[in-house]
Protein backbone atom coordinates (compact mmCIF):
# COMPACT_ATOMS: atom_id res chain seq x y z
CA UNK A 1 0.00 0.00 0.00
CA UNK A 2 2.77 2.48 0.79
CA UNK A 3 3.98 2.25 -3.27
CA UNK A 4 0.69 2.70 -4.15
CA UNK A 5 -0.06 5.63 -1.44
CA UNK A 6 2.90 7.91 -3.04
CA UNK A 7 2.69 7.02 -6.39
CA UNK A 8 -0.80 8.14 -6.31
CA UNK A 9 -0.12 11.47 -4.84
CA UNK A 10 2.64 11.67 -7.49
CA UNK A 11 0.16 10.80 -10.38
CA UNK A 12 -1.91 13.48 -8.74
CA UNK A 13 0.37 15.82 -8.99
CA UNK A 14 0.09 15.68 -12.95
CA UNK A 15 -2.90 14.26 -13.68
CA UNK A 16 -5.55 14.13 -11.10
CA UNK A 17 -8.44 12.87 -12.86
CA UNK A 18 -7.97 9.34 -14.09
CA UNK A 19 -8.94 7.85 -17.86
CA UNK A 20 -11.95 6.08 -16.02
CA UNK A 21 -13.76 8.40 -14.19
CA UNK A 22 -16.34 9.03 -16.78
CA UNK A 23 -17.33 5.12 -17.16
CA UNK A 24 -20.54 4.22 -17.04
CA UNK A 25 -21.77 3.71 -12.89
CA UNK A 26 -23.45 0.65 -13.84
CA UNK A 27 -22.97 -1.76 -10.25
CA UNK A 28 -24.10 -1.01 -7.26
CA UNK A 29 -21.00 -1.06 -4.55
CA UNK A 30 -17.36 -2.50 -3.87
CA UNK A 31 -15.10 -2.89 -1.86
CA UNK A 32 -11.36 -3.63 -2.91
CA UNK A 33 -8.79 -4.48 -0.08
CA UNK A 34 -6.78 -6.99 0.21
CA UNK A 35 -7.30 -9.83 3.19
CA UNK A 36 -5.58 -8.46 5.89
CA UNK A 37 -4.57 -8.75 9.22
CA UNK A 38 -4.61 -6.04 11.88
CA UNK A 39 -1.58 -5.28 13.70
CA UNK A 40 -3.95 -4.48 16.80
CA UNK A 41 -7.31 -4.81 18.65
CA UNK A 42 -7.36 -1.07 19.50
CA UNK A 43 -7.96 1.22 16.73
CA UNK A 44 -8.73 -0.44 13.65
CA UNK A 45 -11.02 -0.95 10.86
CA UNK A 46 -9.93 -4.39 9.63
CA UNK A 47 -12.78 -5.60 11.37
CA UNK A 48 -15.59 -2.63 10.29
CA UNK A 49 -14.62 -3.93 6.77
CA UNK A 50 -15.56 -7.31 7.77
CA UNK A 51 -18.64 -6.12 9.24
CA UNK A 52 -19.28 -4.26 6.15
CA UNK A 53 -18.71 -7.50 4.06
CA UNK A 54 -21.48 -9.69 6.33
CA UNK A 55 -24.35 -7.08 6.11
CA UNK A 56 -23.06 -6.43 2.28
CA UNK A 57 -23.35 -9.94 1.32
CA UNK A 58 -27.07 -10.37 1.17
CA UNK A 59 -27.43 -7.28 -1.11
CA UNK A 60 -27.80 -7.62 -5.03
CA UNK A 61 -24.87 -5.28 -6.79
CA UNK A 62 -22.14 -5.48 -4.09
CA UNK A 63 -18.86 -7.08 -4.79
CA UNK A 64 -16.00 -6.87 -3.01
CA UNK A 65 -11.90 -7.35 -4.18
CA UNK A 66 -8.83 -8.10 -3.47
CA UNK A 67 -6.05 -10.69 -2.88
CA UNK A 68 -6.09 -13.21 -0.20
CA UNK A 69 -9.83 -13.81 0.23
CA UNK A 70 -9.72 -17.48 -1.27
CA UNK A 71 -8.65 -18.06 2.62
CA UNK A 72 -10.43 -17.53 5.87
CA UNK A 73 -10.49 -14.08 7.23
CA UNK A 74 -7.52 -13.03 9.40
CA UNK A 75 -9.02 -10.83 11.63
CA UNK A 76 -9.21 -12.88 15.46
CA UNK A 77 -13.05 -11.57 15.98
CA UNK A 78 -14.12 -12.34 12.44
CA UNK A 79 -12.52 -15.23 11.13
CA UNK A 80 -16.23 -16.84 11.05
CA UNK A 81 -17.18 -14.70 8.28
CA UNK A 82 -15.45 -16.44 5.50
CA UNK A 83 -18.96 -17.27 4.24
CA UNK A 84 -20.11 -13.63 3.61
CA UNK A 85 -16.71 -13.39 2.20
CA UNK A 86 -17.19 -16.23 -0.37
CA UNK A 87 -20.56 -14.97 -1.38
CA UNK A 88 -19.08 -11.69 -2.46
CA UNK A 89 -15.55 -12.33 -3.56
CA UNK A 90 -14.59 -11.64 -7.19
CA UNK A 91 -10.95 -12.00 -7.04
CA UNK A 92 -8.23 -9.47 -7.86
CA UNK A 93 -8.86 -6.08 -9.34
CA UNK A 94 -6.47 -6.11 -12.09
CA UNK A 95 -6.89 -2.56 -13.57
CA UNK A 96 -7.42 -1.08 -9.84
CA UNK A 97 -9.16 1.68 -11.14
CA UNK A 98 -11.21 0.58 -13.82
CA UNK A 99 -12.96 -2.18 -12.01
CA UNK A 100 -13.34 0.80 -9.10
CA UNK A 101 -14.74 2.66 -11.56
CA UNK A 102 -17.20 0.50 -12.68
CA UNK A 103 -19.42 1.25 -9.23
CA UNK A 104 -21.54 4.17 -7.82
CA UNK A 105 -20.53 3.89 -3.91
CA UNK A 106 -17.25 2.03 -2.63
CA UNK A 107 -16.99 1.30 0.70
CA UNK A 108 -13.64 2.75 1.65
CA UNK A 109 -12.09 2.20 5.19
CA UNK A 110 -8.65 3.11 6.56
CA UNK A 111 -6.54 0.84 8.83
CA UNK A 112 -7.18 2.66 12.01
CA UNK A 113 -8.22 6.38 13.02
CA UNK A 114 -6.00 9.10 13.33
CA UNK A 115 -6.00 12.72 12.29
CA UNK A 116 -3.94 13.31 9.16
CA UNK A 117 -4.06 9.20 8.07
CA UNK A 118 -5.28 9.21 4.90
CA UNK A 119 -3.99 6.78 2.24
CA UNK A 120 -4.97 6.38 -1.21
CA UNK A 121 -8.05 4.58 -0.65
CA UNK A 122 -10.26 7.68 -0.64
CA UNK A 123 -8.67 9.63 -3.75
CA UNK A 124 -8.79 6.34 -5.73
CA UNK A 125 -12.44 6.68 -5.47
CA UNK A 126 -12.28 10.14 -6.54
CA UNK A 127 -9.92 9.84 -9.79
CA UNK A 128 -11.99 7.18 -10.59
CA UNK A 129 -15.37 9.23 -10.37
CA UNK A 130 -17.28 6.63 -7.86
CA UNK A 131 -18.98 7.87 -4.37
CA UNK A 132 -16.55 6.92 -1.49
CA UNK A 133 -18.31 5.83 1.87
CA UNK A 134 -15.26 6.43 4.17
CA UNK A 135 -14.03 5.98 7.60
CA UNK A 136 -10.76 6.94 8.85
CA UNK A 137 -9.08 10.00 9.90
CA UNK A 138 -11.55 12.04 12.17
CA UNK A 139 -10.44 15.32 10.46
CA UNK A 140 -11.10 14.40 7.28
CA UNK A 141 -13.41 16.84 6.62
CA UNK A 142 -10.20 19.32 7.00
CA UNK A 143 -8.82 17.23 3.81
CA UNK A 144 -11.44 16.22 1.59
CA UNK A 145 -14.53 18.32 1.50
CA UNK A 146 -17.68 16.39 2.67
CA UNK A 147 -19.60 17.24 -0.11
CA UNK A 148 -17.31 14.32 -2.02
CA UNK A 149 -18.06 11.91 0.05
CA UNK A 150 -20.20 9.80 2.22
CA UNK A 151 -19.47 9.76 6.32
CA UNK A 152 -20.05 6.36 7.27
CA UNK A 153 -19.93 8.15 11.03
CA UNK A 154 -23.40 9.79 10.09
CA UNK A 155 -25.37 6.36 10.10
CA UNK A 156 -25.99 4.07 13.47
CA UNK A 157 -25.43 0.79 11.41
CA UNK A 158 -25.63 -0.74 7.88
CA UNK A 159 -29.40 -0.91 7.25
CA UNK A 160 -29.39 2.71 7.63
CA UNK A 161 -26.59 3.14 5.27
CA UNK A 162 -28.05 0.79 2.93
CA UNK A 163 -31.69 3.03 2.57
CA UNK A 164 -29.60 5.87 2.08
CA UNK A 165 -27.55 4.75 -0.71
CA UNK A 166 -30.61 3.54 -2.24
CA UNK A 167 -32.52 7.35 -1.55
CA UNK A 168 -29.53 8.55 -3.61
CA UNK A 169 -31.12 10.29 -7.05
CA UNK A 170 -28.87 10.31 -10.38
CA UNK A 171 -28.90 13.79 -9.64
CA UNK A 172 -27.42 13.58 -6.63
CA UNK A 173 -24.52 11.03 -7.95
CA UNK A 174 -24.03 13.55 -11.12
CA UNK A 175 -23.65 16.59 -8.06
CA UNK A 176 -21.15 14.52 -5.84
CA UNK A 177 -19.64 13.88 -9.51
CA UNK A 178 -19.03 17.50 -10.10
CA UNK A 179 -17.96 18.34 -6.37
CA UNK A 180 -15.13 15.42 -7.05
CA UNK A 181 -14.28 17.46 -9.92
CA UNK A 182 -14.03 20.40 -8.40
CA UNK A 183 -11.47 19.36 -5.72
CA UNK A 184 -9.48 17.26 -8.20
CA UNK A 185 -9.05 20.22 -10.38
CA UNK A 186 -8.38 22.62 -7.51
CA UNK A 187 -4.72 23.03 -7.53
CA UNK A 188 -4.40 24.51 -3.80
CA UNK A 189 -5.64 21.30 -2.48
CA UNK A 190 -3.02 19.21 -3.61
CA UNK A 191 -0.12 18.76 -1.28
CA UNK A 192 3.70 17.91 -2.51
CA UNK A 193 5.49 14.81 -1.96
CA UNK A 194 7.55 17.02 0.63
CA UNK A 195 5.26 17.43 2.83
CA UNK A 196 3.50 14.37 2.47
CA UNK A 197 7.03 12.40 4.00
CA UNK A 198 7.15 15.06 6.55
CA UNK A 199 3.97 14.42 7.72
CA UNK A 200 3.65 10.89 7.53
CA UNK A 201 7.27 9.98 7.87
CA UNK A 202 8.39 12.29 9.70
CA UNK A 203 11.23 12.89 7.34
Amino acid sequence: EGTDYFNLYDYRNQSVISPFFNNQKDKFLILLNSNARPRTLFKEFYGERLKAIKYFSNVPGFDLYGGGWDKTPRHPLHFHYKKYVHRVWRGKAGDKMEVLSQYKFAICYENAPYNGYVTEKIYDCLAAGTIPIYLGAPDIKEIVPDNCFIDFRKFRNYSELHNYLLSISDKDIIKYRQNMLHFLNDKSTMKGMRTLAHEILGI
